[in-house]
Order: structure tokens, then sequence, then C-alpha cells
């Protein structure tokens, strides 16, 4: 019985290190694709906005995307 114990535990121990593994890949990601997520949606945000304002202000999209990113290169 003392002879069995470190090898069981030896077994054990690779077998939940193994199995840990997927879960890990899975937890990382997932965190990958929340930050992702997150960085599109701002994204999203900035275009329907942009466009909603170019209809508002009657004037090209383009237009206004050249502008903002001029007045974006100023400011650093």
């Amino acid at each position: 019985m003392i002879r069995v114990a470190p090898r069981l535990a030896a077994v054990l121990g690779q077998k939940l290190a193994a199995q840990t593994v997927p879960v890990l890949g899975a937890v990382a990601g997932a965190a990958t694709n929340y930050a992702y997520a997150g960085y599109y949606r701002e994204m999203a945000h900035v275009h329907f906005g942009l466009r909603r304002l170019a209809v508002e202000a009657d004037r090209d999209m383009v237009e206004l995307t050249d502008a903002l990113r001029v007045q974006l290169k100023h400011k650093r």
C-alpha cells in the first residue's frame, strides 16, 4: 500500500494536468474573443456615428473621415 500511493499520485497528477490544458485553452480563447468583440464594437460605434453625422450634415462620409483623420493627427 505504501509503494502504490506515490505512483498513484503521480498518475493522477498527470491526468489532472492533461485535463486542465483544454480548460486553460478555452479560457484564453474566451478572453481573446471578449477583447476583439469590445474593439470591434467601439469601431462600429465610430463608423455608424460618422455615417449618421454625414447624413445629418449632408456631407460625404469619406470627406468626414478624412477631416477626422487630419484632426486626430494634429492632436498628437
